[in-house]
């Protein structure tokens, strides 16, 4: 069985006898890329992940591909490229991608030629939530993981672009010089838990066009997505909120605050979140001049109307209040109307529907995202957060039609907010002198008005010193 993990290499310290180990490197020469010996690792992302596989597998052939981290997009194609022209794999572990790149249609061309000639290709998304290259592609098993989940191993599939979600491993292994120990954990390192238990099945005789099915018999739930069949209500006007909490869901509210078509008074938090007088743009690189506020001490007789609400089961039961029911019970004694990011796998029906007929009696309003995934668990019917392709907020940016987002893509390129996943899905705000919003089939890429591409890609496994994200 022969496994191949596109990394950064392996260290030159690392001993198995698990498995047989082979390095191998590409490098230019002229137009040819032709592949070398040296791949050996000076960052620990790749020899982690190896390490993983090893431990999980006996009786295989793993060879590490090292790729440059400079023009990492060219280099991961072709890494690929050269594999299928040259090489026999069985599976290849992708722990990187791209979220932006002109490559993604080649990359594309080449694992679904890949997957043509039986090779499993395994890969993981980025940790922020955006969509991810080759992840995302059908030819391709995506690996997510999903606070829903806390057992290494256990997952749910879904019949979409994300094909796993799983507990966000973490790991325990000896670090790039092999004499101290160091902890491994996000997607990059939950992916290759799948590789090894794909090559499990491969090994026990199950033909690789059935690994799919297999994979979905064996979760421990299914999910199918359906958008919810009625067209998503108007968003009412929001002239001045105050945003709380500022987790992830909020960020391209801050990169994107002058861009909004309402004012932001202030970003909130409480002070158990560590980020209460934090500038803004220290937490996420932005522009913004804000610093982050306690929630605790908002003036709620200031002249805003609405508190937008991204998600609060994490501080609820951390701070152990239900703060939710506190913020509705302020609400409706100040004036001040809600959006809330929670949908129906956080906020129940049942009570939204109480929350909302609170509100509308009186003459206020409280409203939410609608697309919806229909999940079958154990036989049972249930709705549950959307995955990527139809829920831009499983990202940073809740960007459908009634969102108070909406006005980023119907500023930047006109196009339907569901449709232009350049600001729906991958919050990249700073693309300034936009002149359109090109959407091949596989990802969208802005167009400068000089010509050039906007954001050239990087691979998120890089150190976060580099200012790349790190899975």
């Amino acid at each position: 069985m022969k496994i191949f993990v596109i990394d950064t290499g392996l260290s030159a310290a690392f001993r198995t006898t698990r498995n047989s180990i082979r390095r191998l490197s590409l490098v230019r020469e002229g137009e040819t890329v032709v592949q070398t010996a040296d791949g050996f690792d000076t960052d620990g992302h790749g020899t982690a992940v190896v390490r993983i596989i090893d431990r999980l597998v006996q009786g295989c052939e793993i060879t590490s591909v090292k790729v440059s981290e400079k023009n990492f997009d060219q280099w991961l194609l072709d890494a690929l490229r050269h594999i299928l022209a040259n090489e026999r794999p069985d599976v290849i572990n992708l722990s990187c991608g791209v979220t932006r790149s002109q490559t993604i249609p080649a990359l594309k061309d080449v694992c679904q030629q890949l997957q043509e000639k039986g090779v499993l290709l395994v890969a993981a998304f980025c940790n922020d939530g955006t969509m991810t290259y080759p992840a995302s592609f059908p030819s391709v098993i995506g690996v997510d993981v999903s606070d829903r989940y806390h057992k290494i191993g256990s997952y749910e599939y879904v019949d979409d672009t994300v094909n796993i979600r799983t507990a966000a491993a973490s790991w325990r292994l000896p670090a790039l010089d092999s004499q101290s120990m160091k902890t491994y954990s996000g997607n990059s390192f939950s992916t290759p838990v799948f590789t090894a238990k794909i090559v499990k099945l491969l090994q026990s005789g199950i033909p690789a066009d059935k690994i799919r099915d297999t994979l979905k018999a064996q979760a421990d739930h299914r999910a199918s997505v359906e958008c919810a069949a009625e067209e998503p209500a108007k968003r009412p006007a929001i002239k001045r909120a105050v945003v709380f909490p500022f987790n992830k869901e909020v960020h391209a509210l801050a990169r994107c605050e002058d861009m909004l078509d309402f004012q932001i008074a202030a970003f909130c938090d409480l002070p158990a979140s560590g980020r209460v007088g934090v500038p803004v743009r220290e937490l996420i690189g932005s522009d913004s001049e804000q610093v982050i506020r306690d929630f605790n001490q908002v003036d709620w007789t200031d002249e805003f109307d609405t508190v937008v609400l991204s998600h609060l089961q994490t501080l609820s039961a951390l701070v152990k209040d239900d703060l939710l029911e506190k913020i509705k019970a302020k609400c409706l004694a100040h004036r001040k109307n809600i959006y809330l990011f929670d949908e129906e796998v956080f906020l129940p029906e049942a009570r939204f529907a109480e929350i909302e007929r609170a509100f509308r009696e009186a003459g206020l309003w409280v409203q939410r995202p609608k697309k919806r995934l229909r999940c079958i668990r154990n036989g049972a019917e249930r709705f549950m957060t959307c995955p990527r392709r139809f829920c831009a907020s499983r990202g940073q940016l809740p960007a459908r039609e009634n969102s108070p987002c909406s006005a980023l893509c119907e500023k930047r390129c006109g196009r339907p907010v569901i449709k232009c996943t350049t600001w729906g899905q991958n919050p990249y705000p700073r693309c300034w002198g936009l002149k359109e919003c090109i959407q091949p089939d596989t990802a969208p890429i802005c167009r400068m008005k000089d010509g050039r591409m906007s954001s050239p890609a990087t691979p998120f496994f890089m150190r976060s010193t580099k200012k790349a994200r790190k899975s």
